[in-house]
């Protein structure tokens, strides 16, 4: 390949190993499931953040405006306080006045004025005194740390590591077929490509003959016929390499698409690598059924999800069986409240040391449901784990056998394609010796023609049928990663 490229990303000659790099770097669904990934990582540090000790810390401020009446009787019932304790002290003034003088004299003399007065005064200070507004500042410290809660914290741990290794699984699944989309597409080109080299050399053939025509026409030697035949046949030609021509377009759109193109279709001077040739010994001495099955089940990640999901149900059951033990906790708080300002100190803080114990004795049958619940998940995970196995072993053998047949097919292709190149060429040189008429020659060209379309065909058919197999057994995983 060489150093020289169109722009950062694309290379002039694109391999389909380059082709599939550039699509695990561009395409946006890989990048999606790489947030998906990191999603995961975070539950568990959240289902590992559940063994430790929780420290709450909290501030309250408020302020209450009593209402009027709750004002106005406060007041009353310290002037209420007050009128009681000057009627005390009058009788008790008139009592001990009222030994030596009687009368008038012993009520008015008896009447403890200066004690009247003060009294007054005070209560009204003291009404003046009264709040008409409250302020609570509270600041409270809380450190809370869960001794036993049935096991619930080690299977939400468990679920999480286990979804974490899923969605990495499911990443080297979205890989695996991105990888062959990537190569179906590529072929697809190629194959595409290969048609409009058969449609050119289709029309060139035509062309020539055609100018042969009309040559020993003019010598006549020729026949006009023969010039409006190859007239038609030449814009046969010429009409099979337009639609070459587009499926080739729509073929590099689709490989864009596939890559992860911003510009959604492969660029026209970038070119494909040739294609390997004669590796059909190579694929033979490494078609072992049994083995290519023990390497699929071993390694398809689709397999491994199935497989994890299973695993994810069993963590459920053991979680649901949680709320059959009580919840232990324990507790420390510290707290102050204070009612002139927020300057808390030392001495405003008091202390509480808790333990909690609950056990739900009865929730209506709820939590026998979600038992039964994560044991249905269960039984449906394991049946959906044979599922998927069951396709597994089903697309290995299907395309073990594509493979097969793929092989035969280009064998017979060849032998094929040479036989009718041997025929066109030998009733071409008929035709122009006069010893063959137009109609076989027409025959023949038109039987090499497909004959090379069904050889291009079988070529690609059977690089797709060798991707399909290591797609189907997860070796194309492996081969990239050896390779990268």
């Amino acid at each position: 390949m060489g150093s020289e490229t169109i722009d950062f990303i694309l290379p002039k000659v694109l391999d389909l190993e380059t082709a599939q790099k550039i699509a695990l770097r561009e395409n946006p669904s890989i990048r999606a499931i790489e947030h998906r990934i990191e999603q995961a990582k975070q539950r568990v540090k959240q289902a590992v953040a559940n063994y430790y000790p929780q420290l709450m810390a909290s501030y309250s401020a408020s302020h209450l405006d009593f209402s009027d009446a709750r004002v106005q009787s406060a007041k009353d019932s310290i002037w209420n306080q007050s009128s009681q304790m000057i009627s005390q002290s009058i009788s008790r003034g008139i009592t001990s006045y009222g030994g030596s003088t009687t009368g008038i004299e012993a009520l008015i003399g008896g009447i403890p004025w200066d004690t009247i007065i003060s009294n007054w005064i005070s209560t009204y200070l003291a009404t003046k005194e009264v709040p008409e507004y409250q302020n609570n500042y509270t600041l409270s410290f809380m450190l809370r740390y869960t001794l036993f809660d049935g096991f619930s914290r080690k299977y939400t741990v468990k679920l999480a590591k286990l979804s974490e290794v899923s969605v990495e699984e499911a990443k080297k699944e979205s890989i695996r077929q991105l990888l062959y989309a990537v190569a179906n597409s590529y072929y697809a080109v190629h194959l595409a490509e290969e048609n409009l080299k058969i449609a050119e050399a289709d029309k060139a053939f035509n062309e020539r003959l055609l100018y042969e025509a009309k040559a020993k026409y003019e010598k006549g030697a020729g026949s006009l016929s023969d010039i409006l035949n190859f007239e038609v046949r030449l814009r046969s030609a010429s009409a099979q390499i337009i639609n070459s021509q587009q499926n080739r377009e729509i073929a590099r759109i689709s490989l864009g698409e596939v890559m992860g193109l911003s510009d959604g279709r492969l660029p026209d001077q970038v070119s494909l690598a040739p294609l390997p040739d004669n590796i059909e010994s190579e694929i033979e001495q490494n078609l072992n059924v049994d083995d290519l099955l023990s390497f699929a089940l071993t390694n398809r990640p689709d397999l491994k999800v199935a497989n994890l999901s299973v695993s994810q149900a069993e963590a459920r059951v053991g979680q649901s069986k949680s709320t059959l033990y009580p919840q232990i906790g324990v507790s420390v708080s510290r707290t102050a409240t204070r009612e002139v300002d927020s300057e808390f100190r030392s001495d405003d803080f008091s202390t509480n040391i808790g333990l909690d114990v609950s056990y739900t004795l009865f929730a209506g049958g709820k939590y026998k449901a979600m038992r039964a619940e994560a044991r249905a998940s269960l039984r449906e995970a394991e049946e959906n784990y044979n599922l998927t196995r069951i396709g597994v072993i089903s697309e290995v053998y299907t395309a073990y056998q594509e493979l097969k047949s793929a092989l035969e097919q280009l064998k017979l292709q060849k032998e094929t394609a040479e036989y009718v190149r041997k025929n066109r060429d030998l009733v071409e040189k008929e035709f122009i010796a006069g010893q063959a008429p137009l109609v076989r020659l027409n025959e023949a060209q038109r039987d090499l023609v497909d004959a090379e379309v069904r050889l291009a065909s079988a070529r690609v058919g059977l690089l797709r049928a060798l991707y399909h197999l290591k797609t189907a057994t997860a070796k194309s995983l492996f081969d990239f990663d050896q390779n990268n």
